[in-house]
C-alpha cells in the first residue's frame, strides 16, 4: 500500500478538525437551547403562579376558578392555608396531589 501524500494527510486532518469543531458547536447549541427552554418554562410557570396567587379566594358558593386564562398544558392545585385542597385542575391526577402533599384531602 502506498503511503498517503501530504495533501491527503492535510485533507484528512482538516476534515477531522472540522468535524470536531462542528460537534462542539452542535453540543453547545443544544445545551443553550435546552437552558433557554427551561428558562422560558420557568417564567411561564412563575407568571401563571402569580395569576393564581392574585385570584379571589374560593368560597363554597364559588368553588371553581373562573376568569383565569391558564395554559392548557399547565396542571395545578390550589391549597387552603390549613393544607386542605381547594381545587385540582383536570390535568392533574388527584393521586399525584396526595402523594406530593401527604396531608391533603384531594
Amino acid at each position: 500500500m502506498k503511503p498517503l501524500t501530504i495533501q491527503w494527510k492535510f485533507a484528512l486532518w482538516s476534515a477531522l478538525a472540522i468535524a470536531v469543531v462542528l460537534m462542539v458547536f452542535a453540543g453547545g447549541t443544544l445545551v443553550n437551547l435546552y437552558r433557554e427552554q427551561l428558562e422560558s418554562i420557568d417564567l411561564e410557570m412563575q407568571a401563571e403562579g402569580e395569576v393564581l396567587r392574585r385570584r379571589p379566594p374560593i368560597s363554597p358558593d364559588r368553588p371553581m376558578v373562573s376568569g383565569i386564562d391558564l395554559h392548557p398544558w399547565m396542571a395545578y392545585a390550589i391549597f387552603a392555608p390549613d393544607g386542605t385542597t381547594e381545587f385540582v385542575s383536570r390535568r392533574l391526577d388527584e393521586a399525584a396531589v396526595r402523594a406530593v402533599v401527604p396531608g391533603s384531602d384531594a
